[in-house]
């Protein structure tokens, strides 16, 4: 692999996923560097702050043999997702990273083809700092498309929520960003059991609703202390797309 293309980090968070985890590590071949970090985190409901189903054991054991992967472990329940994902960023060099979750298979048009290829070649010539790409997920009725490629910085990371990564004090959105549609990040692709999918849904509800409230504190806290307007916009927009998504669901009381 020639030195003058991108360098990608892929970051992965786990807990329980021994199930999950090969095939999105398998998708991630070509990646140069896979940083997973294990644990519960104390909102989640757990009964040991670390993986017990033999996650942790899998992983170590891949490493031994694939040098690009990192284990980050934690010995007591991290303090919530944000503080869980941002130990990717810690101590970490590289030109970008691809956030993606251990559910999730990174392919292009189709789960087979691979992803990181055409993904690498578009990095090498794009001037933004993050980029968007295509999700599928079967429980969403098809496609949609979501910032998970940013460009490295010293000072990257999530704040807030797990879905805001900020550079410093700069919201993501305030940044250039690219589109990419050449790979797509397939959720659950290998998913066919109908009680999962309802348990999943059960569990997107009760997530969207959490964020809903955490949108509206965020908004609150933006109009507050005066922050620029953009992040206020974007805030905004966030919580008008949860609201609809929820509405067309019932969810709403």
């Amino acid at each position: 692999m020639s030195t003058s293309l991108p360098n990608i980090i892929a970051c992965i968070v786990v807990y329980n996923d021994i199930k999950l985890l090969p095939d999105c590590l398998k998708s991630l071949e070509r990646a140069d560097r896979i940083i997973i970090v294990d644990g519960a985190y104390k909102e989640y409901p757990h009964e040991k702050p670390y993986s017990t189903d033999g996650t942790i054991e899998l992983i170590k054991k891949l490493a031994r043999n694939d040098k690009r992967i990192d284990l980050i472990e934690c010995k007591k329940a991290w303090k919530d997702e944000i503080e869980k994902r941002n130990a990717c960023f810690q101590g970490t060099k590289g030109d970008w990273y691809l956030i993606i979750d251990s559910d999730e298979v990174l392919g292009g048009k189709t789960v087979e083809q691979t992803g990181i290829t055409p993904l690498r070649q578009f990095l090498e010539t794009s001037d933004a700092d993050c980029v968007e790409m295509p999700i599928y997920s079967p429980f969403e009725g098809g496609y949609d498309r979501a910032p998970r490629v940013f460009r490295h910085r010293d000072n990257i990371s999530y704040r807030y929520t797990h879905y805001l990564i900020f550079y410093g004090e700069e919201l993501w959105k305030t940044h250039p960003i690219d589109v990419f549609d050449g790979s797509t990040l397939w959720h659950m692709p290998h998913v066919r059991s109908k009680d999962r999918k309802e348990k999943m849904t059960e569990y997107g509800k009760k997530l969207t609703i959490s964020e809903l409230d955490t949108l509206e504190g965020l908004i609150k806290h933006a109009t507050d202390h005066e922050l620029d307007k953009d992040s206020t916009d974007h805030l905004d927009k966030l919580r008008v797309r949860h609201r609809d998504w929820m509405e067309k669901r019932g969810w709403l009381s």
